[in-house]
């Protein structure tokens, strides 16, 4: 089955479909709600930040919605380890700040498993140009059943995975997990909460 990823600059740029996915993610989790994460952007963005919401979805002729990643760039808001670094404009993370609990892409129920999403989804992250210099998932439960599967895909891209200093994180068991594009995965924590990674210089 093809999966195209799109990228909407907006919230209202997101094809009505997408509304039953937020409503399935926010009976779940609020900090995963459409009014969660549309209350973010417009009051907790600093100016000058990017949306990227990242869409996979189905090759038929509705679109039919897969999965959604919800990001912002650059990186480093309140709440992220990676707050007051100098870790330069081509940055991405996740959208999150020090209010957030929780951050997950949201999956739809029709998906019976989620590596096929996200191996496209990290494909296609790792095809952007200019490339990435970092990106920071923050907030993950290790407990959810695409987590693992995250982490696999980060490492068929190339990269290794492996924990950071926490920083600022107040959570219990929040840390987060950074990877180089270096081949294969070490350091997979259970108490890992986030993934980061930077691209080699040596990868055109």
């Amino acid at each position: 089955m093809t999966m195209p990823v799109r990228v909407y600059d907006g919230f209202d740029q997101l094809p009505e479909a997408y509304r039953q996915l937020f409503r399935a993610a926010g009976r779940r989790n609020y900090f995963l709600s459409h009014e969660w994460f549309r209350n973010l952007a417009a009051t907790a963005l600093d100016p000058g930040t990017r949306i990227r919401l990242y869409a996979v979805e189905r090759g038929d002729e509705g679109g039919t919605p897969l999965a959604l990643l919800i990001a912002a760039s650059p990186a480093g808001r309140d709440g992220s380890i990676f707050e007051g670094k100098r870790i330069g404009p081509q940055t991405l993370s996740g959208m999150t700040n020090y209010q957030s609990i929780d951050f997950a892409p949201l999956i739809s129920s029709e998906v019976t498993d989620p590596s096929g999403p996200l191996r496209e989804l990290i494909a296609f992250l790792g095809a952007e140009r200019p490339r990435w210099s970092l990106i920071d998932f923050n907030l993950l439960d290790p407990e959810a059943p695409w987590f693992e599967p995250l982490a696999e895909q980060l490492g068929a891209a190339g990269l290794v995975v492996r924990p950071a200093d926490p920083l600022r994180n107040i959570l219990p068991r929040a840390r987060t997990m950074s990877a180089k594009a270096s081949g294969g995965i070490s350091g997979s924590s259970k108490k890992s909460t986030g993934f980061a990674w930077r691209s080699s210089p040596l990868r055109s």
